[in-house]
């Protein structure tokens, strides 16, 4: 009489079948989660630590008078671009604006045209001078900054794509009370990214 010896190799197929099987369904939830992080705005910037994401969050979701919703730097120029915006329904004049402690100079871009200065370097770069870059309402207004190396500013751009930051002081007032000057003075550093 022969006796048939059970193999088991169907029971090695159905192990490989099932770690197939779970690779595919990880897959797949990988790239559910993904297309919903992509299409809900909240894909993470890996380029950004936890300290940054929170000063960036601030300056472009904060509800105080004045926001700068984006900013750059140029490292050709040695200038910081970036877009103020007023989070009330009145304008608001800018008198100044200090980088890293310094006062800078000012200009303003408007739609057409080239840059309009708002303060000039001889000005802003010897003792203190007053700007008044006017605000409009709720919009976002494009400003840059005098030459940071002219004042002793080093933003610490190292690299094209890298980022950096440094304190910010606004001072400014709204016309309806023109001799009562407020400040824009907070702990949260101002987030830039380095381009060449």
């Amino acid at each position: 009489m022969h006796r048939r010896v059970q193999t088991d190799r169907p029971a090695r197929a159905g192990k490989g079948q099932t770690t197939i099987d779970y690779v595919l369904v990880l897959a797949v939830v990988l790239l559910i989660a993904l297309v919903a992080l992509g299409l809900s705005g909240t894909w993470p910037d890996f380029a950004l630590n936890s300290r940054n994401q929170q000063a960036v969050s601030f300056w472009r979701d904060q509800v105080r008078p004045i926001t700068i919703p984006e900013a750059h730097y140029d490292m050709s120029d040695h200038k910081l671009y970036f877009t103020m915006q007023t989070q009330i329904d009145e304008p608001i004049v800018v008198r100044n604006m200090y980088l890293d402690t310094k006062q800078v100079s000012i200009w303003k871009y408007y739609t057409t045209g080239s840059p309009v200065v708002q303060c000039t370097s001889n000005t802003c770069y010897t003792p203190a001078c007053t700007c008044n870059d006017a605000l409009n309402p709720r919009r976002r207004e494009r400003t840059v900054s005098g030459d940071l190396s002219l004042v002793g500013i080093d933003p610490g751009c190292r690299q094209n794509g890298a980022y950096a930051r440094m304190p910010v002081w606004l001072t400014y007032y709204r016309p309806s009370e023109p001799t009562k000057i407020l400040n824009e003075n907070t702990t949260i550093d101002l987030v830039f990214d380095c381009q060449p």
